[in-house]
């Protein structure tokens, strides 16, 4: 029998997998926490834990047999950081999952996760799902921006940047002055999701925008585009405070940054474009049409060919500042 020694198995696991660094360090950290529980458990070092010796048994005979890893331990595990964050539960049945299945597909390894009964979506906090903007809602976040920012240029642009291109904000904030190609109103997304490059389009007036804002800040083609400070990318947590502090200022109902995407989704829908292009615009796989789909807020179509007056007002001082 081979001999399943969970550290050297982490170890292939985690060189093997296509993840990104930062997500191969976290799966890391969660599997040989899953260790050192093993370890303690069957009293033995943890880098010693062979996966396929864990339960022991005797034969009538005197023989001891082993028998590998069962769904019950990995229950057990859980039951024992049960207190944990809820995310954190969540991330270690992730690393889990992706663990045995290596196993399993590379070495033939009965999977015990299937089989698993503690059930870690009753850890986890309620979570508002995702929702669009309503036209009128993206002008009154828009004005919030405009009356309060103490950064004018950087919101601005930041927030009509992921409004209008319908991308992940982590996509965004990564941006730096050399992925643009402005004379072909486009940028190029090194740090996707899926890490597999594609291309970004800018709305018209965007590439003049962009520039005049390098200029102004005199930003160098290695700079990036959204700083926190002369020294600092923006970072994704004051990103998500930026928004709630101006859907608060603009008194409309709670947004995440994701739900950006899914206004971008609706409003493309509701502008008559085609779905397979807002899923390639979104970066969603070929297979992935009915998750482009879901993006769609059918509760928002309705605001189809409202005018509001004080709407085309914002819409003309915002063309005004970024064609100045």
């Amino acid at each position: 029998m081979t001999m399943r020694l969970i550290h050297k198995d982490i170890e292939r696991f985690i060189q093997q997998s296509a993840y990104s660094e930062g997500v191969k360090k976290k799966n890391t950290k969660y599997l040989l926490h899953f260790a050192d529980y093993l370890g303690l458990r069957l009293d033995q070092p943890p880098d010693q834990v062979n996966l396929e010796r864990i339960y022991e048994f005797k034969e009538l005979s005197g023989m001891i047999l082993y028998g590998p890893i069962q769904a019950e331990i990995i229950d057990e595990f859980f039951s024992s950081i049960h207190d944990y964050n809820p995310f954190y539960l969540k991330e270690t049945r992730h690393a889990l999952g992706s663990f045995f299945r290596y196993l399993q597909r590379n070495y033939k390894f009965p999977n015990p996760i299937p089989f698993l009964s503690f059930q870690i979506q009753s850890k986890m906090p309620h979570i508002r799902p995702n929702r669009s903007l309503s036209k009128h809602e993206v002008l009154r976040l828009l004005h919030a921006i405009i009356s309060h920012s103490k950064d004018l240029d950087r919101d601005l642009l930041l927030f009509t940047l992921l409004l209008s291109s319908g991308c992940r904000i982590r996509e965004i904030i990564e941006l730096k002055v050399s992925n643009f190609e402005f004379s072909h109103h486009i940028f190029k997304i090194t740090k996707a999701k899926n890490k597999r490059q594609r291309v970004g389009f800018l709305v018209d007036g965007m590439s003049e925008a962009i520039q005049r804002y390098c200029r102004r800040h005199q930003l160098a083609e290695a700079d990036y585009l959204f700083k926190l400070d002369t020294a600092h990318p923006l970072t994704y947590k004051r990103a998500q405070e930026l928004l709630q502090k101006y859907e608060q200022l603009a008194n409309i109902p709670h947004i995440t940054l994701h739900g950006t995407r899914h206004t971008f989704t609706t409003m493309m829908n509701e502008s008559g474009c085609d779905i397979t292009t807002i899923q390639q615009m979104l970066g969603h796989q070929p297979n992935q049409l009915d998750v482009t789909k879901r993006y769609i807020d059918q509760n928002v179509i309705k605001n189809k060919g409202i005018r509001v007056l004080e709407n085309e007002e914002l819409i003309f001082f915002l063309k005004s500042t970024f064609m100045k």
